[in-house]
């Protein structure tokens, strides 16, 4: 086929080989067309820029080494088939075996919109129509409201049915974790007294006794206690001063 030249640009189309489209003096090549339709790829060079919008509004190019999509003007959104079990999925290469990093679609059922996040491929983080689903340790780190570093939670109304009545609530022996367990003795330890070198304890003390309810306030080595049992008051080494 012949080369076809229009003025200072200029049009090769060769029989064999790749045409191609130049402008020598390094101008722009307008396409007026409503619609231009490329039946292969689209192929640019490092850090070549398709430009879209007239500012340009929104760029997308690749250098190299990264890619990168960059708004000038408004928000990014990526609008999802209004099907249900369509969406939007992030995913780790792998090697070959690809894994899911991230979904972001309409529920198979219903089709309410959804998000997963993963790690290695497993579920680890889900919205539902309850609230959320955590699957794995929750690690919370920072400021909660309790000021100094301290984490506080509210609301927590839940009754797991791993629950178990008469438990208590502490923090585990290895200060990782909170965990259930048997109620036991509280041991109160107050300031030194100011009129000798003795700490004074208050601890709540368990049932012992006579009639088997006895309950007892305990005050250094000394103690006061109620046994509903015998209908009993006792009181030893204790003295009132005023």
């Amino acid at each position: 086929m012949a080369t076809k030249a229009f003025g200072v640009k200029e049009l090769k189309i060769d029989g064999s080989g790749t045409p191609t489209i130049e402008s020598p003096s390094g101008g722009n090549l307008n396409l007026t067309a409503a619609t231009s339709i490329f039946s292969g790829h689209i192929s640019l060079g490092d850090s070549k820029i398709i430009k879209l919008g007239a500012a340009p509004d929104m760029s997308i190019f690749h250098d190299g080494t990264n890619g990168s999509i960059n708004l000038a003007t408004g928000s990014l959104t990526t609008r999802v088939k209004d099907t249900a079990g369509k969406g939007f999925y992030i995913e780790d290469p792998n090697g070959g075996t690809a894994q899911t990093i991230a979904k972001f679609e309409k529920n198979a059922t219903g089709g309410a919109g959804r998000c997963e996040l993963m790690y290695a491929g497993l579920k680890k983080f889900e919205t539902t129509s309850a609230g959320v689903t955590i699957t794995g340790d929750l690690n919370v780190t920072g400021s909660g409201g309790g000021g100094g570093g301290s984490t506080t939670f509210i609301g927590l109304t839940d009754t797991p049915s791993s629950f178990t009545a008469s438990k208590m609530l502490r923090v585990n022996s290895s200060g990782n974790a909170i965990e259930f367990s048997d109620v036991e003795a509280l041991t109160i330890s107050t300031a030194e007294s100011s009129d000798d070198n003795n700490a004074y304890n208050i601890p709540f003390l368990t049932s012992t006794g006579a009639g088997g309810a006895q309950k007892g306030l305990q005050v250094d080595n000394g103690g006061l206690w109620f046994n509903p049992g015998t209908n009993y008051l006792g009181c030893a080494n204790i003295v009132l001063g005023g």
